[in-house]
């Protein structure tokens, strides 16, 4: 039942100070010391299952966050090892998205700790506060964002089953941009389709109905979780509302979501029909992350091409080129440069028939055959045609006949 006091993990490892928060006499006497190579400078957040604090390797000066386990959970051994397994899941899913572990210690008090990177940002449950909802695109490309680690750490055969904003990190990068990064893998177990839980774990505002009932856990779990984000980012309210953890576990259980379309006016149908699916009640109609991500870049592409008015050029290759101006079975040279006529002809060269073809003019392109404007109006008579025709046959018979003599 502890997963149940989830909701106000920490809000990320920023450069924020902590709300509210209390110190417990021996959380405090880290301040300053060291925790195997890296020294505790500040303290970052307090959470449901330990304390995040500010650190250094002093040797290179390298940033870093420690989470350190809350001393009342310390001294039971499924709390320490809960940890350690927050650090080998993060581990094993090798995804930039994802916040690993750089190193995994235990304090001189002999709580368990681990070190990760830290990062300059907020989470997304800072931006939400702030702002609401996101428009449709920005909940889109967060959303693909976010699909790219959860593939990811599926094909490692792990489930988050904690996904919420408080989760997700949008790191800042130099360019001002973010970087969406998954942490916080407390709750996370393999994957066993035919295995229960472990007690009902999670946030209940994000619970999928299987995991509350402590059901098969699977990765559809994950997926209905980031459909309540998803949800919660188009209309700045989470599918279901309720005063208890309890109300919230029985309308995932029971109650239907309202439509977002009716919530959100700017939503169109594809979009919202895609949330939806991922709310289903039943894992077995969920997609899967992949086939998630794929739908979600197919209606990214899609909206913006409309917002901007334009299409994708259309790419014809080399093979196609005849069925397009309408020959079929011809393959069109390249366009090539010119050929340069020489104006004096070339006395110390032999003239034979390779020689002509070779000096002969092809055309590079299709559009090179047929004369302008310029050309047309000079071009000769039947009479000077039929004269020029006759020399230039006159020529090609006195090469074959040099030829084949």
């Amino acid at each position: 039942m502890a997963g149940l006091l989830d909701d106000d993990d920490v809000d990320g490892l920023a450069k924020t100070a902590p709300r509210g928060a209390v110190l417990d006499p021996d959380d405090a006497a880290l301040i300053g010391r060291k925790l195997g190579d890296y020294r505790v400078d500040s303290v970052l957040g307090v959470g449901g299952m330990g304390i995040v604090f500010k650190g250094q390797q002093p040797l290179i000066k390298k940033a870093v966050a420690i989470k350190v386990l809350k001393r009342q959970l310390a001294s039971e051994q499924s709390w320490a090892s809960r940890l350690l397994d927050e650090a080998r899941a993060a581990n094993a899913i090798h995804h930039p998205g994802v916040v690993t572990t750089i190193a995994f210690g235990q304090a001189p008090d002999g709580r368990p700790y681990l070190v990760m990177d830290y990062l300059e940002g907020e989470s997304l449950q800072t931006r939400l506060a702030s702002r609401g909802k996101l428009p449709a695109v920005e909940a889109l490309r967060l959303l693909a964002d976010l699909l790219a680690p959860l593939e990811a750490a599926h094909a490692a055969g792990v489930i988050h089953r904690d996904l919420k904003p408080g989760n997700v990190f949008l790191q800042r990068l130099p360019d001002g941009k973010d970087f969406p990064r998954v942490l916080d893998f407390g709750l996370a177990r393999h994957i066993d389709s035919t295995g229960r839980g472990s007690g009902i774990v999670g946030t209940p505002t994000y619970m999928a109905p299987e995991q509350a009932r402590d059901g098969d856990q699977t990765p559809a779990i994950d997926l209905y979780a980031l459909g309540c984000i998803t949800y919660e980012l188009l209309s700045g309210r989470p599918p279901f509302e309720a005063p208890s953890a309890w109300g919230l576990i029985e309308l995932h259980l029971s109650r239907a979501p309202q439509p977002l379309a009716t919530r959100v006016l700017d939503v169109d149908d594809e979009v919202a029909a895609l949330v939806h699916e991922l709310l289903d009640k039943d894992p077995a109609r969920r997609p899967t992350a992949k086939q998630a991500r794929r739908e979600v870049a197919r209606l990214l592409r899609a909206r913006e091409e409309a917002a901007t008015g334009r299409n994708e050029p259309v790419k014809v290759d080399r093979q196609d080129a005849a069925t397009v101006v309408g020959v079929e079975g011809i393959d069109l040279p390249l366009p090539a440069p010119k050929r340069e006529r020489a104006t004096q002809p070339d006395a110390a060269r032999p003239t034979d028939v390779h020689d002509i073809v070779a000096r002969a003019e092809v055309p590079s392109s299709i559009e090179e055959t047929l004369p302008d404007r310029a050309e047309a109006a000079v071009r000769p008579g039947p009479g000077r045609a039929l004269l020029l025709l006759l020399i230039g046959m006159g020529v090609v018979g006195g090469a074959l006949f040099l030829l084949f003599k």
